[in-house]
């Protein structure tokens, strides 16, 4: 950035300066600035917060069980109402990369988990 500022400088003609016919006082100068480019845009925006998931069933899986979904072993990470869809959810971390997501849906982060190994699901759905 500085060699072209100082490439610039050097192809700007310097200021005229009028000849005065009173005292030499001092004469005013301008002195030019390139633009300043432009900031980088911003970040993407974070997800939003998850909301407060509400109290598990007493017939569903609880937090941190073991399930099994469409025959892939993964962990509850989640239980509760979500804003993708109504009724209640079951967010599970597969044991592998069999899920779709990161724990994140539609800018709402629910739970973390690594890339491509989050699923929600129906407690019906879990065995």
């Amino acid at each position: 950035v500085m060699h072209i500022l100082v490439v610039f400088a050097a192809l700007t003609p310097p200021p005229k300066i009028p000849k005065s016919t009173s005292s030499p006082a001092a004469v005013p100068t301008t002195v030019t600035t390139p633009p300043v480019p432009p900031a980088p845009g911003p970040a993407a925006p974070a997800p939003a917060p998850a909301p407060a998931p509400s109290a598990p069933s007493t017939t569903g899986p609880a937090m941190d069980q073991r399930v099994v979904f469409k025959g892939s072993q993964g962990t509850v990470r989640f239980l509760g109402t979500t804003q993708f869809a109504p009724g209640e959810w079951v967010g599970v971390e597969m044991d592998d990369d069999s899920g779709t997501h990161d724990g994140s849906l539609f800018g709402v982060r629910y739970f973390s988990c690594p890339p491509g190994r989050g699923i929600f699901a129906r407690a019906s759905q879990l065995g």
